[in-house]
């Protein structure tokens, strides 16, 4: 993602796929197969997963509940839309390695105010009801596009050129980043 952000603009867009009543608890069984996904994607990407993570995270009884990720990057894109692919880059690593429970929103918010975004950490603490509408704006209109392209799982790329939309087969994103550039015709 960081090789296209580069190059052409990114619209991340949550989709609550696991957010509402898309969010579950963690299970032994859930735990297990999260890992073994996870070390795979570290394989084929060189993102890390750390055992700090599965110790922290992968544990039965965790939340399994992108919300307040999600609250966090509609805060952003409130208040600082060129730094949301920052924001969501310190989400991630925050959970992924650092093991940070980023189901909570205090926890969520403190990785933004680590980041420098503590205008939006506070409109996050606060459930400010125009953060909560913008998330909902923002996860409807990235469910619809998933409907419309048939996509069922995230990460999932739509690469749009005025009105013309083609999703990006999911195993590209998991390849190396020059295959990736020539996939989208921007190498």
């Amino acid at each position: 993602l960081e090789a296209l952000q580069a190059r052409t603009t990114i619209t991340f867009l949550a989709t609550g796929m696991f957010a509402g009543e898309g969010a579950r608890t963690m299970d032994a069984g859930f735990a297990a197969y999260a890992w073994d996904n996870d070390r795979r994607i570290e394989a084929l990407t060189g993102q890390p997963f750390s055992h700090v993570y599965r110790e922290r995270i992968l544990q039965p009884g965790i939340a399994f509940d992108s919300t307040a990720a999600a609250l966090a990057l509609a805060a952003v894109g409130l208040d600082a839309p060129q730094r949301v692919f920052e924001a969501y880059k310190a989400i991630q690593h925050a959970r992924y390695v650092d093991g940070r429970d980023t189901s909570v929103r205090e926890e969520v918010a403190a990785v933004l105010d680590s980041a420098g975004l503590s205008a939006p950490a506070k409109r996050m603490r606060a459930a400010d009801p125009e953060v909560l509408a913008y998330a909902q704006r923002q996860i409807a209109h990235g469910r619809r596009l998933m409907a419309a392209h048939g996509a069922r799982g995230v990460p999932t790329l739509i690469l749009t050129a005025g009105e013309e939309h083609r999703i990006l087969p999911t195993q590209v994103l998991y390849g190396d980043r020059e295959t990736l550039l020539r996939h989208v015709n921007i190498a």
